[in-house]
């Protein structure tokens, strides 16, 4: 499974976990097959990506920055991050608690500005 951003998902996907609200509440349940209503209740409620089955994050992640980065550099950004931020659930599907969820759209920010530094770095040969 792996987390894929809301505008990537297509009609019969499947969900890898239970997405829910900013509030709380449950919107979708683990293994639903998604349809164009599923992906406008998700797009009304802003969620901005959930886990589909079949998608390994690594798969994800290697997209991201494919081509710009080795899968090395981005797991040593990564380490560092995880690191930083051990005190903080993993998954926030599973912890639908706001703070949580704050803080790891806060990890998912500082580690698109790590790589993007480290981009720069090596496009002005510093590294």
């Amino acid at each position: 499974m792996g987390l894929i951003e809301l505008d990537k998902i297509e009609p019969g996907m499947v969900l890898a976990k239970p997405v829910y609200s900013h509030l709380g509440a449950l919107l979708l349940k683990e293994g639903k097959t998604l349809t164009e209503k599923e992906l406008l209740i998700l797009e009304s409620w802003k969620i901005k990506e959930i886990d589909i089955e079949g998608v390994e994050s690594s798969e994800n992640k290697d997209q991201m920055f494919s081509g710009q980065l080795g899968k090395d550099e981005i797991d040593k950004i990564e380490a560092e991050i995880d690191a930083k931020f051990s005190s903080v659930p993993q998954d926030n599907m599973e912890h639908p608690d706001m703070a949580v969820k704050v803080m790891m759209e806060i990890k998912k920010i500082v580690k698109t500005i790590k790589v993007e530094s480290l981009l720069e770095e090596k496009k002005h040969g510093i590294r």
